[in-house]
């Protein structure tokens, strides 16, 4: 899925980014500024935008969420170190007291070690972490980071009251959470966890971005900056900044496209390999080739003699269209499908899928020339990931 424009924008006013490792390591007078993704969602969106960061030389820091669905992916190692290729930092965005509190997990330790033992397998190195504003926080009243011994201020009546989730100061009461006197939680089986019990050194881990020392500190929490300020009105020549950016606020509109492929010229070997090795979804002939029953988009695979008779069948055309329509935004990714057919119904389509690009393309030149094929996909929003294409075994006609 795209990145709004929005984006680029904010990379272009703060300047050159750096990892929040770089931040964790810096001293007061130094110009840093760190950007932080929460990955809490997509990591393929998250690639996205890790690729076109690469592109304009920055780097960020992508913190995975253990308890997220992308978490069990057979793709994650792949992913993952695609991160890692794009120079990228990767740390765990920690969730384990949520787990602990809904009584999904007994050992928080266990968890932490299972958790960074997933990421590390995939060849890369975890120094950082930070917590996760699980919704649970404001309903239980707990930061996932109060689990860090080396955390733990003289005083966490006084430093850690009030805080959100997110562990920053905030006035709204809605997400001021009151830290439990007693120094532990509780949950509603009876058993209670004692905070700041982990020590992160034994872990292997450096910092927690929430708890790191700069004189600036900017969050796109709950898709909006309400709560630090915008930082395009900010000033970034000077000072340590840390910016937040969930790329699930940032994402665009899932692009249809359409391209017009004559047969027999390598168009299934280009949907699969734009369904392997891009986060976009590839498909060969779907359209005009599926009708809808309720919830279920069935196969209807015609031949050329039955495609022609339905080109004369304008309300039948349509209802394919629609169907193909509906079956493209349920799957809520950029949809990119190699079609021999709808050049035909090209009008048609553009009627009933008006924000659909129809582009004709030299697959000759595509199918033989890998980099044309990348730069020709890139120019229409498809960012193809080297590994994948590496991993997946798609850099060849099958």
């Amino acid at each position: 899925m795209s990145i709004r424009q929005e984006y680029f924008d904010l990379l272009a006013h703060v300047g050159n980014t750096s990892t929040v490792a770089t931040l964790a390591d810096s001293s007061v007078g130094e110009q840093i500024v760190a950007m932080r993704h929460d990955v809490d969602h997509d990591l393929e969106l998250a690639l996205e935008m890790a690729h076109h960061e690469w592109r304009l030389g920055c780097k960020s820091t992508y913190y995975l969420l253990h308890t997220e669905a992308y978490w069990n992916d057979p793709k994650f190692p792949l992913l993952v170190r695609q991160l890692k290729e794009y120079g990228h930092e990767i740390g765990l965005h920690v969730n384990v007291l949520t787990q602990w509190m809904r009584g999904e997990i007994d050992d928080v330790e266990l968890e932490i070690e299972r958790a960074l033992a997933h990421v590390r397998a995939c060849g890369v190195e975890v120094t950082g972490v930070c917590a996760h504003g699980d919704k649970l926080c404001y309903e239980k009243g707990f930061v996932n980071y109060w689990l860090w011994k080396e955390l733990r201020g003289d005083n966490p009546m006084e430093s850690e009251d009030g805080i959100s989730a997110e562990g920053i100061c905030v006035d709204d009461p809605a997400y001021q959470i009151q830290y439990p006197p007693n120094h532990q939680l509780t949950r509603e089986d009876g058993a209670t966890f004692p905070l700041w019990s982990i020590s992160m050194e034994k872990h292997g881990l450096n910092y927690d971005a929430a708890k790191l020392q700069q004189e600036h500190y900017w969050s796109d929490s709950g898709g909006s900056w309400e709560r630090s300020g915008d930082p395009m009105e900010g000033d970034f020549s000077q000072g340590r900044h840390q910016v937040l950016v969930h790329p699930w606020w940032w994402r665009g509109e899932p692009k249809k496209i359409f391209i017009m492929s004559p047969a027999r010229s390598g168009s299934k070997w280009l949907a699969n390999y734009i369904d392997k090795a891009t986060s976009a979804v590839g498909l060969h002939e779907w359209t005009l080739n599926h009708v809808r029953e309720g919830d279920e988009f069935l196969l209807d695979n015609l031949a050329t003699r039955e495609f022609v008779s339905l080109l004369g069948d304008a309300p039948e055309v349509s209802s394919r269209l629609r169907a193909a329509r509906a079956h493209h935004t349920l799957l809520k990714k950029d949809v990119v499908e190699c079609n021999s057919y709808v050049k035909s119904v090209s009008k048609m389509l553009q009627q009933n899928i008006p924000d659909a690009e129809m582009l004709c393309l030299s697959f000759k030149k595509m199918v033989s020339n890998k980099d044309y094929l990348k730069e020709e996909l890139f120019k229409i929003g498809i960012v193809v990931h080297p590994l994948l294409v590496e991993e997946m075994n798609v850099s060849t006609i099958e």
